[in-house]
């Protein structure tokens, strides 16, 4: 399985993909999965929305359009699955605005990057074709959710994370705490589970207010090292924690059979 999520893949001095070990952390702890059948590449939101030709030549970081990445990845280690993890922020500027709303409903986001996959020239075609049975899918079943077993989980999944994926990490007030080994939250802390757009800015004040207090492998600030915090709190999190229950994780437990 190729999981291809936000963010990037950065080798630590001791040769880590954090991000990696992230993702197959989290994995092996939602499913059965064998994680090491799992290799995990990082991107951004610019990259899916240069995949809309109207936008293939806007400015920015970002250069290789998302089906073209996976192609590369793809050519370099073949992989049967291929599943993609995208947050809702930031805005995916290639769609209109919903109804006056800054970021688009999951149905919108997920029409746009399965279309454009099903549309490319350049991604496997047994990927092209998955992507727009999927979307099919999805138009001719609006309402109803889809089933627990195959089919019509198959080839091509998505994951929409809303607002972004730091939300599912500050639903456990306790698992933060032990973390930092702190006995209650200090009162500076955001009220938990965090309900905000912006988690991310949430989490990088919490790390960096306390990152010292931390795991002795891991005193660094949030932007230092956001992939093994981001880790580290999943570690700390109970079978019981509200983590689990997110709807992140819980829309990647239905696509990890």
């Amino acid at each position: 399985m190729a999981l291809f999520v936000e963010g990037a893949n950065k080798q630590t001095p001791r040769g880590r993909d954090d991000l990696q070990e992230l993702w197959r952390f989290l994995c092996g702890n939602i499913s059965v999965f064998p994680t090491d059948r799992i290799d995990v590449y990082g991107f951004t939101k610019q990259q899916i929305v240069i995949m809309d030709p109207a936008r293939a030549g806007m400015p920015g970081a970002a250069k290789i359009p998302l089906d073209v990445f996976i192609e590369r990845a793809f050519q370099k280690q073949a992989f049967d699955r291929l599943v993609i993890a995208f947050d809702a922020y930031p805005a995916n500027q290639a769609i209109p605005l919903v109804d006056g709303q800054a970021f688009p409903c999951l149905r919108v986001e997920k029409d746009f990057v399965l279309s454009r996959l099903a549309e490319s020239r350049v991604l496997p075609e047994p990927f092209r074709d998955a992507a727009a049975q999927l979307l099919a899918h999805y138009v001719a079943n609006r309402a109803a959710p889809r089933a627990g077993v195959r089919p019509p989980f198959g080839e091509v999944e998505l994951v929409y994370m809303g607002p972004i994926f730091e939300a599912m990490l500050l639903q456990d007030v306790t698992a933060l705490r032990t973390v930092f080994g702190l006995k209650k939250a200090p009162a500076s802390w955001p009220a938990l589970p965090y309900a905000g757009d912006r988690p991310d800015f949430a989490l990088r004040k919490i790390v960096n207010a306390h990152h010292r207090k931390g795991p002795e492998y891991l005193r660094l600030s949030y932007d230092a090292a956001k992939h093994a915090w981001a880790q580290e709190i999943l570690r700390n999190a109970p079978e019981t924690s509200a983590i689990w229950e997110h709807a992140i994780a819980q829309r990647l437990t239905k696509v990890l059979v």
